[in-house]
């Protein structure tokens, strides 16, 4: 986008910010008087959770992996760096690992005291990692607007939300947590994420050093986040339809990737 054009970017910053938002406070609004823990479990939150989990799984598999093995593999040859253990994967490794390390450590003062009660659903490190990955896929995804990507920031929106009510959040957390979903869209293409042509400026966050602390930083996340989404799909509502609701989630994803403008989920750091 041109500097001198300031309208079309403060539009995009507007229709990101609204988008998850919205799209994210309508599954809010319907279930909000489910309470998990009270009773049986939501058939239709359960399945809409299927359909949440392929668009996850979609975003985690096609989008986020191939993306931060592109960047960090990039910020490696920036930096004249070439090593012989797969840097790339095992970042991406660690990341998937991070969540149930840190787990244990997050959930001990709050541990059940029996032995075979039921764990929290949802503990704060598979919250952060998926606000983290989320947050910033939606800032990398820069400034621009097309069909496709608005259709995949609104699926990540009512996903999001589907999730996090199916997992036990309490509605003013899933209403946070779609603020910073929402937030993470509005700096879409700013300086920390896509350079500073946007914002202005920006060359205090320069430099190939900076480039390989966002891809290790991106990687962790996108090992993370593929984690929250193997561990959280509801294996009981697996069945016929929640398969089929799943994979037309995987499929949304696929077709929003093959049908966005401009750079693709390859497009490493500039």
């Amino acid at each position: 986008m041109a500097p001198g054009a300031p309208g079309p970017g403060l539009g995009s910053v507007a229709l990101r910010l609204l988008l998850p938002l919205a799209c994210g406070l309508g599954p809010l609004g319907c279930f909000r008087g489910h309470r998990p823990g009270t009773g049986a479990p939501s058939p239709l939150l359960g399945l809409l959770s299927c359909f949440a989990g392929g668009v996850f799984l979609g975003t985690a598999l096609l989008e986020l992996l191939p993306s931060a093995l592109c960047s960090i593999g990039a910020a490696l040859q920036r930096l004249s760096l070439s090593p012989q253990f797969p840097l790339p994967a095992f970042i991406l490794a660690l990341g998937f690992l991070l969540p149930p390390l840190l787990e244990p450590i997050a959930m001990e003062p709050r541990a059940p005291p029996l032995p075979l009660a039921p764990p929290l659903p949802c503990s704060p490190p598979r919250a952060a990692a998926l606000l983290l990955a989320l947050g910033m896929r939606e800032a990398e995804a820069g400034p621009g607007l097309s069909p496709a990507l608005l259709l995949h920031s609104g699926a990540l929106g009512a996903g999001l939300a589907l999730r996090m009510l199916r997992a036990g959040l309490r509605p003013p957390a899933v209403a946070a947590a779609l603020l910073v979903l929402a937030l993470g869209g509005a700096l879409g293409g700013g300086a920390w994420l896509g350079g500073g042509a946007w914002l202005g400026g920006g060359a205090w966050l320069g430099g190939a050093r900076a480039g390989l602390a966002r891809a290790v930083l991106r990687g962790l996340a996108a090992g993370a986040f593929l984690y929250v989404t193997a561990r959280e799909v509801p294996p009981r509502e697996l069945r016929m339809r929640g398969a089929l609701l799943l994979l037309a989630g995987f499929a949304l994803v696929c077709g929003a990737l093959l049908g966005r403008d401009g750079a693709g989920p390859l497009t490493p750091d500039p």
